[in-house]
């Protein structure tokens, strides 16, 4: 993955946001995704909610390098982060097809069954207690 125009900046001692710089401005780094489904619907997990969408396997393997690219960034920023254990937002289970947990941001509905959403990345999360870290991914979008 090429980071030349691709931005980690330190947001606070929990989040580095990242940011697409196109044409002199930052943006989010987006995936428009169609006809996605989730088997269980919107969770409640700290005061936040969070939904699980099956993803398919081309687009798991795409969104698996997106991981592993910024696992390596970060370690190359930093390389105390080789001690620390990534923590994948993508889970893969013989009992179910693979999902992407993603936070939902704002008050977002799932209404059917196949949905068109925009996810993106936030953030890289750190957790200095457990030494773990990984890609924040969210739900911008539901339609």
């Amino acid at each position: 993955m090429d980071f030349s125009k691709i931005e980690i900046n330190k947001f606070d001692n929990k989040h580095m946001k990242i940011y697409t710089t196109s044409n002199q401005t930052y943006e989010k780094i987006k995936f428009d995704l169609e006809n996605i489904k989730t088997p269980f619907g919107i969770e409640d997990y700290s005061n936040m909610k969070y939904i699980n969408w099956e993803i398919n396997n081309d687009l798991t393997e795409l969104l698996e390098v997106v991981d592993d690219s910024f696992k390596n960034r970060m370690i190359e920023i930093n390389s105390k982060y080789t001690s620390w254990s990534w923590i994948s937002a993508i889970k893969k289970s013989s009992n179910y097809d693979t999902l992407l947990r993603t936070k939902l941001v704002d008050d977002l509905k799932v209404e059917k069954t196949y949905n068109n959403i925009t996810i993106m990345i936030d953030s890289i999360w750190l957790e200095k207690k457990s030494k773990t870290f990984g890609i924040l991914w969210i739900t911008n979008k539901i339609n």
